[in-house]
């Protein structure tokens, strides 16, 4: 009897193993199906689109005066239905001639799949808002104009999110200072918050890398005593 069980158990744990297989296996078929005859249609309605594959994402690019109108159709067609809005954000490429690449992750739970908008602007130029279409594109789209500069034109509420009242500059250009323009502290002669420009003193910037925080002696440029 002993012998039977084993056996038994073994053939229900293969019949388990494969199951759990085929329900990996299917759903990536499927979503590749999905991508592939997505690819097709879309090419059709918007000639002008550079289209990517990658890790069984698709990657869109177009240009900011149809980007618009390109989310409006992945969110209305039904081979696309892409409902939500996941994310928003800005890459700085300094290098390039348009610098800034904003990047809108959508997600469609009916077919279950992952979609990458991007679009390629350079300092001056605006993109058109995104929050009239999803609400989440909000707050994202505020942070991109904190932290980045970039322009979002019909945007409901366009102000910074992240720095101060009266903050200059946008933290996340690369160029930038990492020290930044305005330093605050609090004064005990004052008593408050005073704002200034940052400087930083010549006598800072020179460092004893041999010398450890620990250590309480004295350094004469050759060893301690």
């Amino acid at each position: 009897m002993s012998m039977l069980s084993n056996v038994t158990e073994k053939n229900s744990q293969m019949q388990i193993a494969k199951k759990i297989y085929k329900t990996k296996i299917e759903p990536r078929n499927a979503v590749r199906a999905h991508i592939n005859n997505f690819k097709v249609q879309l090419r059709n309605q918007i000639p002008q689109l550079l289209f990517y594959t990658s890790n069984d994402e698709i990657i869109l690019k177009m240009s900011e005066k149809n980007i618009d109108k390109l989310l409006v159709f992945l969110e209305k067609n039904t081979l696309c239905q892409y409902k939500i809005l996941v994310d928003a954000c800005c890459i700085d490429f300094i290098e390039l001639k348009q610098r800034f690449e904003v990047c809108y992750n959508l997600l469609s739970t009916y077919y279950n799949t992952r979609i990458n908008v991007t679009v390629s602007v350079d300092e001056t130029t605006p993109v058109p808002t995104a929050s009239l279409l999803f609400k989440s594109a909000n707050w994202a789209e505020r942070e991109i104009w904190d932290m980045n500069g970039i322009f979002f034109y019909k945007h409901p509420d366009l102000r910074r999110i992240l720095t101060d009242y009266g903050f200059k500059g946008h933290p996340l250009r690369k160029d930038f200072p990492l020290t930044g323009y305005i330093e605050t502290a609090y004064s005990f002669a004052e008593k408050r918050v005073l704002r200034k420009i940052v400087s930083l003193s010549q006598q800072n910037r020179i460092y004893n890398y041999n010398a450890t925080f620990f250590f309480k002696g004295q350094y004469d440029g050759k060893k301690f005593f």
